[in-house]
Formats: structure tokens, C-alpha cells, sequence
């Protein structure tokens, strides 16, 4: 009679889910919002608001975890300072999101964390 190998609790539970946590934490904001709202619909969830999580990360910085929450003010904050040119936004958020893939590849936390550290190597 063969005897097969001993598997560790790892291969015995199936495969392991490593996005597992983000993965509940948005099923959970998804139940929320929607007993909130008592009404799913999904033309709410549009290409404007996959642009704007998608600049919030992009101009705050994906490396760290304060980068999209400043990356998040920024994109609140951004269309107020473009209510002049409302029918321009998505074309702006563009130009925006081009020039900071361009400029500042780290975000903008990871610009300020270097201006940080050049400050305190000149104060030594």
C-alpha cells in the first residue's frame, strides 16, 4: 500500500487567497453603501469615479498608505478648483494624471518624503 505525503494545513485548507482582507473590506463598503442608499444601480459607479480612485493613488503615491489618502484630498478638492471648466474635467484629469506618471512617479508623498530627507541632510 502507498503511503501519500503528509500535507501541511496550508495545501490541506486549498489554496491560499493572499487579497483576501481588501478583498472584505470593500464586499463590506459595498453592503454598507447600499443599505445606505436602499437602492443599487450601477450608472453611479461610472468611468468618473473609476478615473478619480485611480488618480487619487496615482497622485498621492501607491508605495505607502498616506499617499492616496492625500492623493483622495486632492481629487476632492481638484474639481472645485475646476469648476470654470466643468465641461473640460475628464480632459484636465487626464493632463493631470499624464503629467504626474511623468513628473512625479513616486506621488506626491514620495516627492515629500525626498524633500524631507534632502532637509534633514542639510541640517547635518
Amino acid at each position: 500500500m502507498l503511503q501519500r505525503p503528509l500535507r501541511s494545513r496550508r495545501q490541506q485548507r486549498g489554496k491560499r487567497d493572499d487579497n483576501r482582507c481588501p478583498k472584505n473590506i470593500s464586499q463590506l463598503a459595498g453592503a454598507v453603501y447600499a443599505h445606505y442608499q436602499s437602492f443599487i444601480n450601477p450608472e453611479i459607479f461610472g468611468i468618473a469615479q473609476s478615473l478619480d480612485a485611480i488618480l487619487a493613488v496615482i497622485i498621492g503615491g501607491s508605495g505607502t498608505i498616506a499617499g492616496p489618502i492625500v492623493g483622495a484630498f486632492f481629487v476632492v478638492f481638484l474639481p472645485e478648483y475646476l469648476r470654470f471648466a466643468d465641461s473640460f474635467r475628464l480632459i484636465l484629469y487626464g493632463l493631470v494624471l499624464v503629467l504626474a506618471t511623468i513628473f512625479m512617479p513616486r506621488g506626491i508623498a514620495g516627492v515629500s518624503k525626498d524633500l524631507f530627507a534632502k532637509l534633514r541632510n542639510r541640517r547635518t
